[in-house]
């Protein structure tokens, strides 16, 4: 049994004796407290409380002396219900005891109106608890713990209690913040400061506190607030922590930053150095001066382990490096130091900065005091600019500069000249830090089943984090995690190689590769049916939540660009299309890309970061961005059909007027063969081509003006036949826009002597063909969707054949005594329905091609 108790009393805490732990003492209550009423229970508020219990009274009082303050504490509250006695019935209070005076003034249960007990500080025990321990943090502090006899519901709990505090490192200075709302209901708020005129409180406001009352009286400066059932706040998922939920007051006797750092300047002695003896051993020598850094923060991140004993003075007083390296092992502050220390010996300009790991981005928020601060890191200064350095980062990859800083938000240098606090620069990386690429091939999904690969590249600060990862999982842990993963979304897959880990720390690029296969027995019809892809590396980057009646502006992950692919090859379908998105807002840029190509497919999800937080009045932004996510986060493909059930109408459409094309060109070209001899008959009585106007015109606009090219091909075949010219007709119809003014010329040489038009004329019909057909193709180009680009060319084609009008009218002139090698020339035959029926199908691909959907490019 005695051994029992004593495992106990090891693993939950310490017993202290009360002689020997500077136990608390039962004393009067100050005679500078204001006394302050509990108002009566609300049935209301009592109604909405929590866990049982209703706080009724939440008193502070704090009065500043010269080289110390006390700090008062009055609460009262009710214990509702079952659920709450445990709470209620256990008074416990923490006590630094190399700092603190704890005293006991009363502690009174109340049932019905009436006293039922009273205790005294005899009845607490101290324990020691280190609740960090297992982060290896010791901070020493002792724990005054009592259990309250036959606690009912219905009770109410009243105490009173006080700490009288002696800074050894800030004698009589003040630091102090609290809470001006609450989540559950609250009676009444008080909290009041006296201090001296010559030592003012700088006072500081988050969110919707409202603001201290400030007077003189005879004692001095007095500051107050008293709140009446302050308003309940309800907490909100995501919320940045530049955003105070509950109203919050920080206060300090310190009027500025540059006054914390004069007090913080005999703690972080500049001037610290190694011995001789001490740099000789651990400060790189060889090599650039960014591989000596590199190797010097190395080294201390690495080799000296990370362990807090923030014991008294040590919970803000660095250790000196000699004991440091001594020991092997330094919290932040002593990391900080003795990073500094050596980059010192190296001639590196550097300091100790001081920041806060969980709330940095709102320090410029709160009163200045070394207590906003819970964190300490390096800056350096090299080459002109300045880096910062966390030299409690384990396992960190780059080569100095290119260190990724931490993402505190800011950080107070630690030197002399500094006045405020400085933002610690970070953004998104330009490509993306995290890509995982998921390909998956079909090609033998009857016989040895699916075959999947894994490869996820992780790049500067998301390598820092996978390599902290792999050193403390084993490969065993890690593969079975990414095994769980697939194997919820395609049961029965299992691995086919090891985990193959790639780390370049210099270039701090990591890479793994998985390798699985779906066997072709558990490629279900189910499966098949509907087989899932999914971008969870991003859909689980951004939360999601009710978004109703917000309150709070909303975190995002920052700094932070992730891509997620998925490819599959050789589905035996064809793969129909995803809309392409691509979303821009000055916090975020989120896009989706998709390639189909027969039965392929390949489609990217990519998110990129630019700031902290979306403003609350910008919730529709964030809306849209988790809702577009939620829509095409999961994609299922049915692979089980066949291609033609996977193609659109228009796609249906567009495959059967390029075979209603091919089908007319080719029968066309058959009717222009059986009728070669009936145009052999013509051609010495005709004078170039002569054709009716109607004809021209309506074969031109449905052949998308191929046919005006047909025109000159037999103008240019009867010139040379009739003159027996060494000319290609063909290569001239072909590049008819550079041949049009030839072709005027011919005909303009042909006509009577005062019938000719001007040859101006001629310049102009040809430069302005030439112009339209330039036009027509820039317009293609320059069109967002490559289908109303192909319209763009189409129409084009169709309107500019009309200059070529006025040369058919002419050569019909010079064929006035052939009346009937006009007519028939104009007769509709055979091939010229063939012809017709070919251009009308040109143009069902036009207008197919202008109304199909783009591929995402």
């Amino acid at each position: 049994m005695p051994v029992r108790c004593a495992l106990i009393a090891i693993i939950f805490g310490v017993l202290i004796s009360p002689a020997a732990a500077n136990a608390p003492v039962s004393s009067p209550l100050p005679s500078w407290v204001e006394p302050v009423v509990a108002p009566p229970a609300d049935e209301s508020d009592a109604a909405k409380a929590e866990n049982g219990v209703y706080y009724l009274l939440f008193d502070t009082q704090v009065r500043i002396e010269k080289d110390f303050y006390t700090h008062y504490s009055r609460i009262v509250r009710k214990v509702t219900d079952r659920a709450g006695l445990e709470e209620a019935g256990r008074l416990d209070f923490e006590f630094d005891p190399t700092e603190d005076e704890f005293s006991i003034h009363t502690v009174r249960v109340f049932r019905d109106g009436v006293t039922v007990a009273e205790i005294d500080a005899s009845a607490f025990k101290v324990i020691q608890r280190e609740t960090e321990l297992d982060d290896g943090i010791t901070d020493g502090d002792l724990t005054a713990v009592a259990e309250l006899p036959d606690i009912r519901v219905g009770d109410i709990i009243d105490y009173e209690v006080s700490w009288l505090f002696r800074s050894q490192i800030w004698p009589g200075e003040f630091f102090s913040n609290f809470s001006t709302q609450w989540s559950v209901p609250l009676g009444r708020l008080h909290w009041k400061a006296l201090t001296s005129i010559e030592k003012p409180l700088t006072v500081r406001r988050r969110g919707d506190a409202p603001a201290l009352e400030a007077r003189n009286t005879a004692e001095g400066l007095v500051y107050e607030l008293s709140l009446d059932k302050p308003e309940i706040v309800r907490g909100e998922d995501a919320v940045p922590e530049t955003f105070a939920t509950w109203g919050e007051i920080s206060v300090s006797t310190l009027k500025d930053w540059r006054s914390v750092v004069e007090t913080l300047m005999p703690v972080y002695d500049p001037q610290a150095r190694l011995s001789p003896e001490l740099a000789a051993r651990i400060v790189p020598s060889a090599g650039s001066p960014e591989d000596r850094i590199t190797r010097a923060v190395r080294y201390v991140q690495d080799e000296i382990r990370y362990v807090a004993d923030e014991s008294g003075v040590g919970s803000h007083r660095p250790r000196d490096p000699a004991t440091v390296v001594m020991r092997g092992w330094g919290d932040c502050k002593d990391k900080a130091l003795l990073l500094v220390a050596i980059l010192r010996e190296m001639g590196v300009q550097s300091d100790v900065a001081l920041t806060d790991n969980d709330e940095g981005r709102a320090l410029p928020q709160m009163a200045p005091s070394p207590f906003s601060f819970d964190h300490a890191i390096a800056i350096i200064f090299h080459n002109g600019e300045h880096y910062w350095i966390d030299a409690t980062n384990t396992h960190q990859g780059g080569v100095f500069p290119a260190i990724a800083a931490p993402a505190y938000g800011f950080g107070l240098p630690v030197r002399k000249d500094v006045t405020d606090l400085w933002p610690i620069e970070t953004k998104s990386a330009d490509s993306p830090e995290f890509k995982i690429s998921e390909g998956f091939d079909f090609a033998a999904r009857n016989t040895d089943g699916i075959s999947l690969a894994v490869k996820s590249e992780f790049h500067g600060r998301r390598a820092d984090g996978i390599r902290q990862t792999l050193a403390t999982e084993s490969r065993d842990s890690l593969s079975k995690k990414y095994l769980d993963y697939y194997g919820g979304l395609y049961d029965g897959i299992v691995p086919v190689a090891d985990l193959a880990v790639s780390d370049d720390r210099d270039k701090n690029i990591i890479i793994i590769d998985e390798k699985y296969r779906l066997p072709s027995s558990a490629f279900t019809d189910e499966l098949k049916s509907e087989f899932p892809i999914q971008a969870d590396a991003i859909r689980n980057a951004v939360a999601s939540f009710t978004l109703a009646a917000r309150r709070a502006p909303i975190s995002l992950p920052y700094p932070f660009h992730a891509q997620h692919i998925v490819s599959l090859k050789n589905t035996g379908v064809t793969m129909s299309k995803i809309d392409g998105s691509s979303v821009k807002k000055p916090e975020f840029e989120f896009s989706r890309v998709a390639m189909p190509e027969r039965d392929s497919i390949w489609i990217s999800w990519t998110l990129k970061t630019l700031a902290s937080e979306i403003p609350v009045g910008r919730i529709d932004d964030y809306r849209a961005l988790t809702k577009e996510m939620d829509d095409w986060n999961i994609v299922s493909y049915n692979l089980d059909g066949s291609s033609a059930a996977d193609l659109s109408p228009l796609e249906i459409a567009s495959i059967v007027a390029l075979a209603a094309a091919i089908l007319t060109a080719a029968f066309a070209l058959f009717a222009g063969i059986t009728a070669r001899a009936d145009d052999l008959a013509t051609i010495d009585r005709s004078v170039l081509y002569p054709v009716g106007t109607r004809k021209f015109l309506i074969l031109g606009a449905a052949t998308l003006g191929l046919y005006f090219f047909f025109w000159m091909y037999r103008c240019w075949r009867n010139i040379r036949g009739e003159e027996e010219r060494e000319i290609n007709p063909l290569f001239r119809a072909f590049f008819g826009v550079f041949f049009f003014y030839p072709l005027f010329d011919e005909i303009r040489r042909r006509l009577p002597e005062g019938a000719r038009p001007a040859t101006a004329l001629g310049a102009v019909l040809a430069a302005s063909f030439l112009v339209l057909s330039i036009t027509g193709s820039a317009a293609s180009r320059i069109a967002n969707d490559p289908g109303w680009g192909q319209a763009a060319i189409g129409l084009s084609d169709a309107v500019i054949f009309l200059l070529a009008l006025p040369l058919v009218i002419w050569v019909n002139r010079l064929n006035r005594d052939n009346p009937d090698v006009i007519a028939e020339h104009s007769r509709w035959k055979t091939r010229t329905f063939a012809l017709l029926a070919f251009g009308l199908s040109l143009w069902l691909l036009v207008i197919v091609g202008a109304f199909t959907p783009a591929e995402p490019a």
